[in-house]
């Protein structure tokens, strides 16, 4: 029969195939995903190299324009998911670009949203690099 790595292979394979088609709503479920299913480190790291690139730009966007596109949900979803594996992808740039975004909207976060968020963000960075992001936006809320 068909291993499920080798599906999961293929499967990873055609994100290359429709990344032009993806809207950020769909690249936190397939973050998600590759981050939980067996699949060689090569492979995963890779792809979700390629969708977290795509995704980053797309918020750098929203936050020159605001579209709509990105919302609290694909923040909170890529945060955890990420959080899973830190050690085969550089998460500093989505902490940073996320903390900066968030910083400037802390109003959009709800309780358990702040919960989530404080507790995926906690697994991706080294104590202390974002705190002026978090610090300008808390001041702002409150």
């Amino acid at each position: 029969g068909l291993r499920s790595e080798r599906l999961y292979k293929a499967l990873s394979h055609r994100v290359y195939d429709v990344l032009d088609d993806l809207s950020p709503a769909h690249i936190p479920p397939i973050v998600a995903t590759i981050c939980r299913v067996p699949l060689n480190q090569s492979d995963r790291e890779q792809v979700t190299r390629l969708l977290l690139g795509r995704w980053l730009a797309m918020l750098r966007h929203e936050r020159q324009q605001r579209t709509g596109a990105i919302n609290v949900q694909q923040i909170l979803s890529l945060t955890v998911s990420l959080g899973l594996a830190p050690e085969e992808i550089n998460t500093a740039v989505f902490a940073r670009d996320v903390a900066a975004y968030v910083g400037d909207r802390f109003n959009l976060l709800g309780v358990e949203e702040i919960i989530v968020f404080l507790w995926g963000m906690q697994r991706l960075i080294v104590p202390g690099s974002l705190t002026s992001h978090f610090t300008s936006g808390l001041h702002q809320v409150l």
